[in-house]
């Protein structure tokens, strides 16, 4: 059985590191863009994820003007939760038709809960630790 894969989609690149790091370990393979434009590219060329994590501010694309373009061409079969630092987060998942938000900063337990609730992977469990280094 293969991996759920998660589409993380963030021009922060120590979230976005830190998402990926603890899907990884969550038992997830995740895909990673820095802006809507690369978000866009790699649906296109792989097809749709099953999730896409989504930053509303980004430069090149934002995560709104990828949401539309996603729904023009028809591509809408993947939940997506916004990842947000607006304090309106939840109005702005709703005015997009996102299927969820999490808000910055968020803590980790949450985003694993949201990832295996909209994939229904049932890999939801503990946060998986970082080894000390030797």
């Amino acid at each position: 059985m293969s991996k759920p894969k998660v589409l993380v989609a963030d021009d922060d690149e120590d979230i976005r590191d830190a998402i990926v790091f603890i899907l990884q370990r969550g038992g997830y393979q995740v895909v990673e863009a820095v802006d809507g434009r690369e978000a866009l590219d790699y649906v296109l060329a792989s097809g749709l994820p099953h999730l896409i994590l989504l930053d509303m501010n980004m430069p090149v694309m934002s995560g709104r003007e990828l949401m539309s373009e996603l729904r023009a061409r028809g591509l809408t079969g993947a939940p997506i939760v916004v990842i947000t630092a607006a304090y309106d987060a939840q109005r702005t998942a709703e005015e997009i038709g996102a299927a969820g938000f999490i808000g910055k900063p968020f803590d980790l337990e949450v985003l694993l809960e949201t990832v295996g609730r909209h994939i229904g992977s049932g890999l939801i469990g503990p946060i998986p630790r970082r080894e000390p280094s030797p």
